[in-house]
């Protein structure tokens, strides 16, 4: 009797261990999914070879990138030029095979910047943003846009990721014909990719902000009204069709200013510049994003003028709650942390109903084992007064033979 006991008690003990493993592992296993990819701007001028090539300009800042892993891919969300000298510092350091993947600036445009000839920079990302896309492993999904920037507006998916690429200064009359702005030819082909996307992260990416905001660090404002806010109305009902489509995060540059602001559920994160010291009005910064199916992390990394060579982590947004964290531990830091267990957001949900899926499991194997239990402890019981009754019967029939 208590031999049963104990292995009825021993089965259920088991069966809470196989369940719990394989609810936590699925679990796990389904915050492990995702990928990570970094995202910069406005380095421009102080790129390339020469003098420049040193960690207090923008090379420290694609250094610091490598520590902290960069991922799967690097979006260089314009004010590049020249292009080619970013080009030579990003595989200098992270390899020529690292994808890359450009957004004009409004100092790529013909005359706006450093050029080797008029147009040479829009030349260059005409003939090869979408490279890294066309060759790369993980991309998929590539899909031009209007007509006349196919080959400068474009949507590609990554992952569990949707990322649209938006080039501000197109208009009908051509690539490079606006200040800045959303125009119908952009709106139009925007909502129909947008409308079109299954992919449960969306990201989109302009030069421009829409709401232009003070640095983090320093309060410096630029650019304030003559950015996509210079046409309010095309503004507005850009970031309405974001916030209807869910866009996780609408990733931005041009103010040389980190910030990132929700606004209508839609995060606007401007990644500031990575000139190092070329730019003593705010830190120089790059931005490293983690994404799973069910969380997205915004890692700000920044640089001080008393410390141009040593990015620091300053901040972490989750880009579903808003929880910001007040630590700053460094790259190394966070490298070293990347695989604790977060249980926050939609993964916390799934940990809770994991656990109560075990429960119960369990409860049900515990009810089917009592009454297994129950039944064998009638039919024992029952068991020896069968045998007396047959053994009177086998005694009373010798006594009659007799």
């Amino acid at each position: 009797m208590k031999q049963r006991t104990y292995i009825y008690s021993a089965l259920v003990v088991l069966v809470m261990i196989l369940v719990g493993s394989v609810l936590m592992g699925a679990t796990q296993a389904a915050g492990d999914r995702g990928f990570v990819f970094t995202v910069v701007a406005d380095m421009r001028q102080y790129t390339g070879r020469g003098i420049y090539d040193s960690c207090r300009y923008f090379r420290g800042a694609v250094e610091a990138m490598k520590t902290t892993q960069a991922g799967a891919f690097t979006l260089v969300v314009g004010d590049m030029d020249p292009v080619t000298d970013t080009l030579w510092t990003l595989n200098q350091v992270l390899g020529a095979e690292h994808p890359w993947i450009p957004a004009v600036g409004n100092h790529e445009l013909p005359g706006g910047g450093h050029e080797e000839t008029r147009g040479a920079n829009l030349a260059w990302i005409r003939a090869h943003a979408q490279d890294a896309i066309n060759a790369g492993t993980g991309f998929s999904n590539l899909r031009p846009g209007p007509e006349p920037c196919a080959e400068t507006t474009f949507s590609f998916d990554y992952d569990v990721a949707h990322i649209v690429i938006l080039n501000l200064y197109c208009d009908s009359n051509g690539d490079h014909a606006t200040n800045g702005d959303v125009p119908d030819l952009l709106y139009e082909w925007l909502r129909e990719d947008l409308a079109a996307t299954q992919q449960p992260i969306r990201f989109v990416v302009g030069h421009e902000p829409a709401y232009p905001q003070p640095d983090a660090a320093t309060g410096r404002m630029r650019h304030l009204g003559d950015s996509l806010d210079q046409s309010p109305e095309h503004r507005d009902r850009f970031w309405d069709l974001l916030a209807e489509h869910q866009v996780t995060a609408y990733l931005t540059g041009h103010t040389h200013n980190f910030s990132a602001e929700r606004i209508k559920g839609v995060w606007q994160v401007d990644v500031g510049h990575a000139r190092g010291l070329g730019d003593a009005g705010a830190p120089s910064t790059f931005v490293r994003i983690q994404v799973t199916p069910r969380d997205v992390r915004f890692e700000a990394y920044r640089a001080s003028a008393s410390t141009p060579c040593t990015y620091t982590w300053t901040d972490l947004w989750h880009g579903d709650d808003q929880q910001r964290s007040t630590t700053t531990p460094t790259a190394a830091h966070l490298a070293s942390s990347d695989t604790t267990p977060r249980w926050y957001s939609h993964g916390g949900v799934t940990y809770l109903l994991g656990l109560l899926t075990a429960g119960l499991l369990v409860g049900s194997v515990i009810t089917v084992v009592a009454a297994t239990q129950a039944v064998g402890d009638r039919a024992h019981r029952s068991l020896p007064q069968e045998q007396s009754d047959n053994g009177t019967e086998a005694t009373d029939h010798a006594t009659a033979q007799d």
